[in-house]
């Protein structure tokens, strides 16, 4: 995930290099990565353009699907990500793999709530109809998002490079970055000019966003 982030974003943000990852045992790993100097300051305007560069880059060859080639987690939390590569539009994805994955989780760690089953199985179909003012399904093509991009996973060089570490990397809706910056960093990251200038609200944008 590191070495598709960076390579996307060439020289607009800077992505740690990751140099080994390894096993300690069940449930327990390691990554060894690039140190960086951080602790400048750069503006919303520069990472922005940097965000807008990453969400723009061309698929690579081995991967033109919604998802990654890798299972993942988001914090604590598996991430299932249509490793098999199965074909499915994002409206399919996003009911399977992320909305409708987290309420399975939910049931198997919470099932005395039935409240959250049920207004998350309403919210399951209303789904199609958040990104109907886009187009038909299939016209929505994936970019490669950070997937947990709160403000504590962004930071800067001494020099004012805009950085970005710790992802939970998928291809996807690039409006799906939105959201948890949304939720934990009040969406700055995607509400300057660096970014709108490269891709403006998009149709029923608003709705998507409650």
């Amino acid at each position: 995930a590191l070495r598709r982030l960076g390579a996307a974003a060439g020289d607009a943000l800077k992505v740690p290099e990751p140099w080994l990852v390894g096993e300690l045992g069940p449930g327990r790993a390691f990554i060894v990565q690039e140190y960086l100097e951080l602790g400048g300051g750069t503006s919303l305007d520069r990472l922005g353009e940097g965000l807008a560069v990453v969400h723009a880059a061309a698929l690579p060859d081995d991967w033109t699907k919604f998802g990654f080639p890798l299972e993942g987690c988001c914090g604590a939390c598996p991430q299932k990500n249509n490793a098999e590569g199965e074909d499915m539009n994002w409206v399919e994805f996003w009911q399977d793999y992320r909305l409708g994955d987290q309420l399975k989780m939910l049931q198997e760690n919470q099932p005395w709530d039935g409240e959250i089953q049920e207004v998350g199985s309403e919210l399951l179909q209303k789904v199609p109809e958040f990104f109907e003012p886009l187009g038909p399904p299939e016209s929505i093509r994936p970019s490669l998002l950070h997937g947990d991009l709160w403000s504590g996973n962004i930071a800067a060089l001494r020099d004012g490079t805009p950085v970005i570490i710790d992802p939970a990397a998928y291809y996807g809706h690039y409006e799906a970055d939105h959201g948890i910056n949304r939720m934990f960093g009040g969406g700055s990251a995607f509400s300057n000019r660096g970014y709108l200038g490269r891709f403006p609200r998009a149709p029923g944008y608003v709705e998507r966003a409650v």
